[in-house]
């Protein structure tokens, strides 16, 4: 499964990419919190095409440890600003979403949660991201896959 190079989509406020209306990806240009609106802008349009496709957001959870994936078909925001804004604008909890681990920093100080949110991963994170993260996130997706078909 492979997709174009994404495009830029002013009127969607991200970039998008599609490979012939059978799978579009979006990545929102506004932050993660405020993104509801963008995601439910490109979910409309991709309705369009495919009338009943189906809507995964990819997160931060950190909650769940650095190298770990885990789909959720539908619920609450558990406290995450940008699921919640996604909620608020498709007016509906009832959606996919795949939590993508990144650990909670040790002080639960907003500043330090919100700079270890917004930070650059370390090398060694970058390897387990690339190591562990990345097949979770592809069984997440095949799981998925194997979901809508049935």
């Amino acid at each position: 499964m492979r997709c174009p190079a994404p495009v830029r989509r002013s009127d969607l406020q991200g970039r998008l990419s599609n490979d012939n209306n059978a799978l579009w990806l979006f990545h929102s240009d506004v932050d993660m919190n405020l993104s509801g609106n963008a995601v439910a802008k490109a979910f409309r349009l991709f309705q369009q095409h495919q009338p009943t496709g189906l809507l995964c957001v990819l997160h931060d959870e950190m909650e769940m440890k650095l190298g770990t994936a885990k789909l959720r078909l539908k619920g609450q925001a558990r406290g995450h600003n940008g699921i919640r804004s996604c909620i608020q604008r498709l007016a509906t909890p009832e959606f996919a979403r795949i939590g993508i681990g990144i650990d909670r920093p040790a002080s639960r100080d907003s500043a330090a949660v919100t700079s270890h949110v917004l930070g650059k991963f370390t090398t060694s994170e970058m390897r387990v991201l690339k190591e562990e993260t990345l097949p979770a996130l592809l069984a997440a997706i095949e799981q998925l896959s194997f979901l809508q078909e049935t």
